[in-house]
């Protein structure tokens, strides 16, 4: 919530702190011991087994279509800005 405000979006941002929604799309996975604190810290205590999920991004339209995702197993490998902003023009132009 701190970060919507913040930001001040003008679209959903959801969160999985608990990796609910992670374990159910088969995207989590155990976090290097390194992270064990730190995740126990900022998730309120609700990621109890301590996971990561791997990095994703979703752009879908208002019926649930998904229409482009990126899923990099690497957590380094982010999807870039100029990229993200390009596909969503696209996408929105084409809807």
């Amino acid at each position: 919530m701190k970060s919507a405000n913040k930001g001040k979006l003008n679209y959903t941002l959801l969160s999985d702190a608990d990796l609910s929604a992670s374990k159910q799309f088969g995207i989590a996975y155990k976090a290097p011991k390194n992270k064990w604190d730190l995740l126990s810290k900022t998730t309120g205590g609700k990621n109890i087994e301590l996971l990561l999920p791997v990095p994703l991004v979703f752009i879908l339209d208002k019926t649930g279509i998904i229409h482009f995702k990126y899923i990099h197993p690497d957590f380094k490998q982010r999807l870039s800005p100029e990229l993200l902003k390009t596909v969503s023009m696209t996408i929105y132009k084409k809807l």
